[in-house]
């Protein structure tokens, strides 16, 4: 089982965890006592794509990996609180994955904090200390 980061010794109430909830993680909030808040939870009907109040959070997910240069990705991850990026390798329902953990792997402002089995957790360098 991965921590997210260190059973929420790192996740700060308020806070959210940048994920894709078609990988299984939104069982984050049970594994850290509902500190860790996953930024995409249950998926709405029609998907998130449908609703125009989740387009700013989309854009997170896309482009989280240019975070160090592209301000309106860094403003989105300060406006919902995202220091963290979880990604897990499997995806259900045969979708493919929206968080590109290779990709974040080597983005600058990107740092991979933990590992286990293709589960990762990233922080986003480039946001730390915007915690509210």
């Amino acid at each position: 089982m991965i921590d997210v980061p260190s059973r929420g010794s790192r996740v700060t109430h308020g806070e959210h965890v940048l994920n894709d909830p078609g990988d299984g993680s939104v069982w984050m909030v049970e594994a850290t006592s509902g500190v860790a808040q996953p930024l995409f939870a249950g998926t709405p009907g029609g998907g998130f794509d449908a609703y125009p109040e989740w387009s700013d959070r989309l854009y997170l997910q896309a482009h989280v990996a240019d975070i160090d240069h592209d301000p309106r990705a860094r403003a989105v991850a300060d406006q919902w609180h995202v220091r963290y990026v979880f990604s897990g390798a499997r995806t259900f329902g045969g979708k493919p994955a929206r968080v590109d953990a290779d990709a974040l792997s080597t983005a600058a402002g990107v740092v991979e904090v933990q590992r286990c089995d293709d589960a990762r957790v990233f922080e986003l360098a480039a946001v730390v200390g915007s915690a509210p």
